[in-house]
């Protein structure tokens, strides 16, 4: 079976996205979904976009983890996902659309930009409790702070760094927080902030799913902002430097919204397997 898709990049993330508005896959075929994620074997990506019919809005979402299980949102690949949707034609330069976390709004702009605006924060301080009754945690921290948790979609965990962040070992801290009783069973992604000014940030993002570092991360980066002005101020817009490139975080009339990069890296045919063509 040959399977059409493109690649997409949005500030260091990137995405196999398919045209699926004639149902041609479920989501449930966890290894073809592997396959494609798979840098060795596949097209390589952070994440399946899935763009399909919606009654209600300009089009649906669906997001796959490289691990074959579905995401409920994800920042970078929502603004992907609507780039990617105006290409097929659909909708405008704003366009409304569902997701598994709610309804979102995004808005191409120019010079290969687009924005997302995001619904209300939730579980703001979920398992914080547990977290501070956690004896080994301090040790673990390695001079960290955790500076609080939220949903913004997705969850996640903010730590703030209070030297430089380039250096500290995400790899060795990141999954233990991700997998933390505290956030049993779904668990969660592990975010790493250094402030650097009340105008910009910088973060590394440990992401369930993925089990490994990104170079981006939308949501993250919003979540960053929310959980480290509570401790001191930031001045938006604020720059929050990534790998990846940088992402600005705009809070506006009562509105939370985040831009940066956007383009198709290429487009493609994949010849599947055999074993994957059936399942």
């Amino acid at each position: 079976m040959n399977l059409s898709f493109s690649k997409l990049s949005a500030c260091g993330n990137d995405f196999v996205a398919l045209d699926n508005r004639d149902r041609r896959l479920s989501g449930g075929e966890t290894e073809l979904i592997r396959y494609l994620c798979d840098r060795r074997r596949g097209a390589g990506a952070d994440g399946l976009l899935l763009v399909e019919e919606d009654p209600a809005a300009d089009f649906r979402m669906r997001i796959f983890n490289p691990d074959g299980s579905e995401a409920r949102m994800c920042g970078n690949g929502a603004r992907a996902c609507a780039f990617f949707a105006a290409s097929l034609g659909i909708g405008g330069e704003e366009l409304r659309f569902s997701t598994r976390a709610g309804l979102q709004r995004a808005r191409l702009e120019s010079g290969q930009q687009s924005r997302l605006w995001l619904s209300p924060p939730e579980a703001r301080g979920l398992g914080e409790p547990e977290l501070a009754a956690d004896p080994q945690l301090a040790s673990e921290l390695r001079g960290a702070r955790v500076a609080g948790f939220v949903r913004v979609g997705v969850p996640h965990l903010v730590v703030e760094v209070p030297g430089e962040l380039e250096s500290y070992p995400i790899k060795v801290v990141g999954p233990p927080l991700r997998y933390h009783s505290a956030y049993a069973p779904e668990g969660t992604n592990v975010m790493f902030v250094q402030r650097l000014t009340t105008r910009q940030l910088h973060l590394r993002a440990w992401e369930k799913g993925v089990e490994d570092e990104t170079w981006g991360c939308g949501t993250g980066a919003v979540a960053s902002c929310l959980l480290l002005e509570e401790s001191a101020p930031l001045d938006y817009p604020v720059t929050v430097r990534m790998l990846g490139g940088d992402l600005i975080v705009s809070r506006q009339d009562g509105e939370i919204s985040f831009s940066g990069e956007v383009h198709e890296s290429y487009r493609a045919v994949a010849s599947l397997p055999a074993e994957l063509a059936g399942e």
